[in-house]
């Protein structure tokens, strides 16, 4: 593909992306740049929600690619309490998509333990990731457990 066709996709891109990011509460320090479909986040948001949503926001913007998190939280001096880190996690789970929606969360200490059923390992990861990254938590603990397909161990050779 010529170059000046795939620069102006990515301007294009660009500002599709600003106007989704408009409508993230706590977003409006985010810049984005897009480099062949590829988007670049930069810039500081206030919550670890304000984060996951600018994410998803371009995530879903026609012509990305990919996201590239290049955020950062800006530092208020304080540290969320347990409830308020389990009530931003859920969310983010939540945001995740409806696979998820089986994940449970319980937090002490800002120490997130994770527990439910989810369909496979990547999907652990996943979780384990995205809570994370919510401001005030200082470690997450996998409880979750893979859920098995009905038809494991039944499989047979087929001639």
């Amino acid at each position: 593909m010529d170059q000046r066709v795939m620069d102006l996709q990515d301007a294009r891109t660009v500002r599709s992306a600003r106007v989704a990011l408009s409508r993230v509460r706590g977003a409006d320090g985010v810049q984005v740049e897009v480099d062949g479909g590829v988007a670049r986040l930069h810039g500081a948001v206030p919550s670890g929600l304000a984060r996951s949503g600018a994410i998803t926001a371009v995530r879903g913007v026609p012509g990305v690619r990919a996201v590239d998190d290049g955020l950062r939280l800006e530092a208020d001096g304080t540290e969320p309490d347990d409830q308020r880190i389990a009530t931003d996690a859920e969310t983010v789970l939540r945001a995740l998509g409806p696979e998820f929606d089986g994940v449970r969360v319980d937090v002490d200490a800002g120490v997130v333990v994770l527990d439910g059923l989810l369909d496979g390992h990547a999907l652990r990861i996943v979780a384990v990731a995205a809570v994370r990254r919510v401001p005030g938590v200082r470690d997450v603990l996998s409880g979750i457990v893979l859920r098995t397909h009905p038809a494991a161990g039944r499989l047979r050779r087929v001639r």
